[in-house]
């Protein structure tokens, strides 16, 4: 990961589910401050016992373009690592009757600015379809270069939301974006409908430009 050689970076977990990535950076950095975001109240309680104990930081929300509330649609009443907020994610992907739970959502450049957080290492983001929107609740940190990187999923449940792989272009243009595969990552520059609109799984890193160059 990036940030082994930071002394104590911060890590934003959105979409945290039980907690599993949240552990996986601990491994990577025990001295690392994890927040992490998780808005089923269910999965939450679950999360709370899974990573608590381990000093990592938890908020019962979502993330997105705005502070308020949203719909949250699941179909385990106990909270399933599918829940979306939108509907079509469950009923039309996986073919389940949807339930809705309504759920918290906070904007990060609020956030950040009411919790001190003067940098963000690494924001990652694994909200089944509302990546951007999250993003879009981020527009001065990124703007201002205060996130060094972002891990993002991009994958059928945008197809959901009608988001493209171009939309995360522009809504990132200090960053370089890249294809994250077992052996490494595969640089994407530059936009290529053929090469970048793969409504398939996979995880995107966007890593901030170096500025002084």
């Amino acid at each position: 990961m990036l940030f082994r050689s930071i002394a104590k970076p911060v890590v934003l977990d959105v979409g945290a589910n039980r907690g599993d990535y949240s552990l996986l950076v601990l491994a990577a950095n025990p001295n690392a401050r994890i927040l992490a975001f998780e808005p089923h109240p269910e999965t939450f309680r679950a999360l709370s016992k899974h990573v608590v104990p381990r000093g990592v930081e938890v908020i019962n929300a979502a993330c997105g373009k705005a502070s308020g509330h949203m719909v949250l649609y699941d179909y385990l009443s106990q909270g399933s690592s599918h829940a979306s907020l939108y509907e079509g994610v469950i009923e039309e992907i996986h073919h389940r009757n949807a339930q809705a739970i309504n759920v918290e959502v906070l904007d990060l450049d609020t956030f950040a600015s009411e919790h001190g957080i003067e940098k963000i290492d690494l924001l990652k983001i694994d909200t089944e379809g509302h990546e951007l929107e999250v993003l879009g609740g981020a527009n001065r940190l990124i703007e201002e270069g205060r996130i060094r990187a972002i891990q993002f999923e991009f994958n059928e449940m945008n197809v959901i939301s009608r988001t493209f792989f171009r939309d995360f272009y522009n809504r990132l243009p200090g960053y370089v974006l890249h294809r994250m595969l077992r052996d490494g990552l595969i640089p994407l520059p530059e936009y290529s409908s053929a090469l970048c609109e793969i409504f398939a799984f996979q995880n995107i890193a966007a890593i901030l430009r170096d500025r002084s160059a």
